[in-house]
């Protein structure tokens, strides 16, 4: 990931996380595999965010297995909070660096006008 990105992370601050979900297919055996696929999946994204955001709070998170009726819900809450200003400025920066900064040059005359222009710019 990008260092820009992951800076501007670690300034968003989750206060609050809720995510539960139903989850059936009708049939006992397979709503308890994906059951369990949802257990990974969940607990990667929890993992995930834990590692690049600032969370406040633990997060809540669950799944209930409907093993009768083929039932799909999810519910998610979330509270971030984080400053205008450094989302402009890591998106100033991922420009920057997505546009690759100043030309280099290989000839000395040509590199000199790059100084030159920068000295203008300063003033």
């Amino acid at each position: 990931m990008v260092p820009v990105f992951k800076r501007f992370l670690k300034k968003i601050s989750v206060s609050r996380f809720e995510w539960h979900s139903h989850i059936g297919v009708g049939d006992a055996a397979h709503t308890g595999i994906i059951t369990g696929l949802g257990w990974s999946i969940k607990g990667t994204i929890v993992g995930v965010m834990s590692h690049y955001f600032n969370l406040k709070t633990h997060p809540e998170y669950s799944i209930t297995p409907s093993f009768q009726v083929a039932v799909s819900e999810t519910r998610l809450r979330c509270m971030i909070h984080f400053r205008i200003g450094y989302a402009m400025v890591a998106g100033i920066k991922a420009i920057k660096r997505w546009r690759g900064g100043l030309p280099k040059f290989k000839s000395q005359t040509l590199s000199k006008l790059n100084d030159a222009d920068s000295d203008k710019k300063s003033v």
